[in-house]
């Protein structure tokens, strides 16, 4: 009966351990596009993210209250495929109130440039007004919340 010499089992255990190394570098591997791919999904939302708050707060900051239309389009079409339906739908009601905002602040211009000095303080104007800071308050305070309902989307978790 011929003896398996000892160099034989070595061979067995050789490749078995060279497969398990390979199996061992493919899941580092794959840890790390996993990694890249969170790493370049935050870098796109942060960006994407950064871009709305700085249109925001330049709109409101100059009190021009205009949004350039391709920048909001472009924005818009970016936040569908990065961020979840509540945020389009927030960014979507956004707009809206600042709309209505625009919508009432030229009210109130129409109303000072038609009633004379003496009678600016009527009671439809005085409401108007109250109307149009009411909804100004509402607009700060959506540039407070904006980065809360970002926060979920734009943070990098990292292991160390």
């Amino acid at each position: 009966m011929p003896s398996v010499h000892w160099i034989e089992y070595v061979k067995g255990f050789g490749a078995i351990i060279i497969g398990f190394l390979a199996a061992y570098i493919a899941y580092q591997q794959q840890k790390i596009q996993r990694d890249k791919l969170r790493f370049d999904l935050f870098e796109k939302r942060f960006a994407l993210f950064n871009t709305l708050y700085e249109t925001w707060v330049s709109v409101l900051g100059d009190k021009s209250n205009t949004i350039d239309y391709k920048e909001d389009t472009r924005i818009r079409r970016e936040t569908r495929f990065l961020f979840g339906p509540e945020v389009m739908k927030y960014i979507q009601d956004l707009n809206g109130k600042l709309g209505i905002y625009n919508l009432q602040f030229k009210r109130l211009q129409a109303m000072n440039k038609a009633f004379t000095e003496s009678h600016r303080d009527t009671p439809e104007r005085l409401t108007q007004i109250d109307t149009v800071e009411a909804l100004w308050a509402d607009l700060i305070t959506e540039t407070e919340n904006l980065e809360n309902v970002f926060r979920p989307y734009v943070q990098l978790t990292h292991k160390l």
